[in-house]
């Protein structure tokens, strides 16, 4: 952060540096609350889907949870840090309309409007792209690959 300092600055956003002992107590508290949301996710697919996620899906699972940690007000105050960094408002509906690791049909676009071919096809959301756009990256689970 202290190289983009300068940049922050003339962005308006002044940063408040803690001292080096807390810097590490504040990573560890940040590290466990991402770790603690990250699981109660994967058991919670567990439990609402009768499935459990593979280890492959991890990775995005943990960013997956940093965005919604980052979305949601602390207590206390009446805006998110996302909201507090960029000054951008949170559509809800349309961020978070799906859980991580929910089962989804997917339909894929017909190649010709009198095609009699399926569209749908089932696939895992593995993470909530929350940039505005509403997209999510979604594992096929017939092709064995991503797609977004």
């Amino acid at each position: 952060m202290i190289p983009a300092e300068a940049r922050l600055k003339l962005e308006g956003i002044k940063l408040d540096f803690k001292a080096a002992g807390q810097k590490v107590a504040l990573a560890e508290v940040n590290i466990r609350e991402v770790r603690i949301k990250a699981r109660s996710a994967k058991a919670g697919v567990r439990s609402k889907y009768n499935y459990l996620p593979p280890n492959q899906f991890n990775v995005d699972l943990v960013l997956d949870s940093i965005q919604v940690l980052n979305r949601i007000p602390k207590e206390g105050k009446t805006k998110s840090p996302y909201e507090l960094f960029t000054g951008k408002s949170i559509d809800y509906l349309r961020d978070i309309r799906v859980g991580w690791g929910e089962p989804v049909i997917v339909e894929r676009p017909r190649g010709i409007a009198s095609d009699l071919t399926v569209t749908g096809q089932w696939a895992v959301v593995v993470r909530r792209i929350m940039n505005g756009t509403g997209v999510l990256k979604v594992y096929l689970i017939q092709q064995k690959k991503y797609a977004y």
